[in-house]
């Protein structure tokens, strides 16, 4: 069957060694299904529900062990198939349910586990609508009246003692705003994670700040991130997440209306995709695609590993990823991947039986939400790879890996998960020539 994300005029430039056709291939970018192009049946499990925009920018819902085919929601272009690591959202009602239309404190009630706080005195506030668009559960906030003194507006998604955390542990908080009517007042919009004691209160210093947000708030929803922050006082037991406007100046005249969706309070050193909550924190599971049982496609003397996507987080340290791995008996491993101690760097790293590195080719200062294309390949006393049409530095010296056998797409199979999209993988059971490899790749 030809390759439909690989098409044949591509696979067979040049000449030689360069007209093998892979014995596996995907484009999960142009055609949404895991199975299809050449080669055998890929197995997709994930624990739980998990979202993603679909090709009308609509917040979509997959079911357990269902695959998703991500779009970017502004340009709805195709970004390929989402694979994560599992995250929980600790916040119980992030779909907003139990709010009341009409003014807070007359009628008018903040959803469920929801509270709200503006001191000392002179601003009204009232929920004017509630509902859902593309997907996401909102509430509308309006906000009216004249401060008599400086006035600060608070609102908290849940209770400052629900949310157990530890010294040690890195969390991060997300949620999405529009500016649907009025201006937002001069002072800055935040949005903050805070670490706290047993009984609520805040530790000193163990707070994240992201603003101001009002500059860059639009009428229609974006997503609004603190950054991590990893707790080292030994006292933190809780974290929380609030958002709200500070130090609004005396006699400010106030009119806006702010929309609200999707808060998110999740452990981990960057923000994942939503997962809703009506009642109690949901965990979504880790997303895992694999080939077992591949011997007959994979050839363990020599080959040709490709692979397209992006990844929308690089963290600072510590955070390896696989895009592409071929597994043998023992340790044996050849992978397209990024470094686990120096996770800007993308190599081919390939390990012999005994678990020991036999060659490590790479590039530096990846960023994120870029796409890449890696090919690298392997053969005995031969490893290059190349990423955009540019050559790594060559390896001529290797060997000691035992026969191939399963294929994981964007994991390694105990984690280390890309964290990002896979628009196209193949593997070819051949050492294409470099000019073969600088064509695939540019």
């Amino acid at each position: 069957m030809l390759a439909l994300g690989l098409n044949m005029p591509a696979l067979l430039r040049g000449a030689g060694s360069s007209t093998s056709i892979p014995s596996f291939s995907r484009d999960f970018a142009m055609v949404k299904t895991l199975n299809h192009g050449i080669g055998p049946d890929i197995t997709f499990t994930r624990t739980g529900t998990a979202t993603y925009f679909n090709s009308s920018g609509v917040l979509t819902t997959a079911t357990a062990n269902e695959p998703r085919f991500d779009h970017d929601p502004s340009t709805l272009a195709s970004k390929g198939l989402l694979i994560e690591e599992g995250r929980t959202n600790s916040i119980r009602n992030s779909q907003a349910g139990g709010a009341t239309v009409g003014t807070i404190g007359s009628g008018g009630a903040m959803p469920t586990n929801w509270t709200q706080s503006i001191t000392p005195t002179g601003l009204a506030s009232e929920i004017v609508s509630t509902g859902t668009i593309n997907g996401f559960s909102y509430i509308d906030l309006k906000y009216s009246g004249t401060t008599t003194s400086s006035n600060n507006i608070t609102i908290d998604c849940e209770s400052a003692t629900q949310v157990t955390a530890s010294s040690g542990q890195t969390w991060i908080s997300s949620i999405y705003f529009a500016l649907i009517n009025g201006s937002a007042p001069a002072s800055s919009l935040s949005l903050t994670i805070t670490g706290r004691l047993s009984g609520g209160g805040a530790v000193s210093g163990q707070s994240q700040v992201q603003n101001p947000l009002s500059s860059t708030l639009s009428t229609s929803l974006k997503r609004f991130e603190t950054g991590s922050i990893t707790f080292s006082d030994s006292t933190v037991a809780r974290v929380s997440s609030r958002f709200g406007f500070s130090a609004i100046p005396t006699s400010t005249a106030v009119d806006f209306t702010l929309r609200i969706a999707a808060p998110q309070l999740e452990q981990g050193a960057f923000a994942t995709s939503y997962i809703p909550t009506t009642s109690a924190a949901v965990a979504r599971g880790a997303d895992v695609a694999s080939v077992t049982s591949a011997s007959a496609t994979l050839n363990s003397n020599e080959g040709t590993l490709f692979y397209e996507g992006s990844r929308y987080v690089v963290p600072t340290s510590n955070y390896g990823v696989d895009f592409l791995r071929l597994r043998g008996s023992g340790s044996s491993t050849i992978t397209l991947q990024s470094g686990s101690t120096v996770p800007a760097q993308q190599r081919l790293l390939v390990i012999d039986s005994s678990n020991v590195t036999v060659v490590n080719c790479f590039f530096e200062s990846a960023t994120a939400n870029t796409v890449y294309r890696l090919a690298g390949v392997y053969m005995v006393d031969d490893f290059i790879v190349y990423q955009n049409g540019v050559a790594s530095a060559s390896d001529t010296s290797g060997s000691g890996w035992a026969s191939l056998d399963t294929i994981r797409i964007g994991y390694n199979g105990s984690g280390g998960q890309i964290n990002g999209h896979i628009r196209k993988v193949a593997y070819y059971p051949k050492r294409l020539t470099n000019d073969r490899l600088k064509s695939l790749t540019a």
